[in-house]
């Protein structure tokens, strides 16, 4: 399998911005997944860009040069590696400030095996959507000129693309919710149900602890007990307010929105 040379150098820098951390904590798989879609995207860009460079330029064509290639996917692999082994440095201190459980010493791996399998697969299907354009372009020019078959197979190519951008998500989705939800129903060991009234999942909560999900539970299970928060400050403290809704707790994100201020409500945070 040839891969560009611009696009490997787009794909690198791509994967490397996938593990900017968010304001969660991220999963290997997910990490995995994001990476492997940002690098795609990149790949694309970067061979595009290339290509734009060598027609305007008239460059010689890069992909030709089998050492350059070979230096970029070198440096391009050792970016993303360096790149995952930060970002798992900032999960964890993610997960430390949550209250979740820290990432193993396998994410980065799982990590990046997922991500190299996201992206192979997207640059085929990339690849493959160009092989048929280019024999619908080949079987119209039998029929018309060159410039309305050129034409033709770019409308084609855009209203292909178009489609796939509008249904692979809901596809993926729908492939891989067995699997998410599976992963959302265990609990991580040494979470226990809180015991506190003012957090998800407790006593006086109308979010059940089941219903919070894999992460939710781990989050609520996570916070700080007064005594610390009294000891750390030297002043008497309230009960800490912890609040999350889980992807189960109602079927919409507007309803779940509406829990999240309920919750908070129900729990007088507007009034601290």
């Amino acid at each position: 399998m040839r891969f560009s040379f611009a696009g490997l150098i787009g794909a690198a820098a791509a994967a490397a911005l996938s593990v900017v951390p968010s304001l969660i904590p991220r999963s290997s798989l997910i990490q995995g997944l994001i990476g492997g879609v940002l690098a795609a995207i990149g790949y694309g860009i970067g061979a595009l860009v290339g290509w734009l460079v060598r027609r305007v330029r008239h460059q010689p064509d890069w992909r030709s040069d089998e050492r350059a290639r070979a230096v970029a996917l070198l440096l391009g692999s050792a970016t993303v590696t360096v790149a995952l082994l930060a970002g798992r440095r900032w999960q964890a201190d993610l997960a430390e400030i949550t209250g979740v459980p820290a990432p193993g010493s396998i994410w980065v791996g799982i990590a990046g095996l997922v991500g190299l399998a996201v992206f192979i697969i997207l640059v085929l299907a990339g690849r493959a959507v160009r092989w048929l354009v280019r024999r619908f372009d080949r079987g119209l020019r039998r029929f018309a000129s060159p410039r309305v078959a050129t034409a033709s197979a770019v409308t084609v190519s855009v209203l292909v693309g178009a489609l796939a951008v509008d249904r692979l998500p809901s596809a993926l989705v729908t492939t891989l919710s067995p699997l998410f939800r599976s992963m959302n129903a265990s609990t991580p060991t040494g979470v226990d149900p809180p015991t506190s009234t003012f957090v998800s999942g407790g006593p006086d909560s109308a979010i059940s602890w089941q219903a919070l999900g894999s992460q939710g539970r781990a989050f609520v299970a996570g916070v700080t007990p007064t005594a610390q928060l009294t000891s750390f400050s030297g002043r008497s403290a309230k009960d800490p307010i912890r609040v999350f809704v889980g992807i189960d707790s109602a079927r919409t994100p507007d309803q779940r929105a509406r829990l999240v201020v309920e919750e908070l409500e129900r729990f007088g945070a507007f009034d601290r």
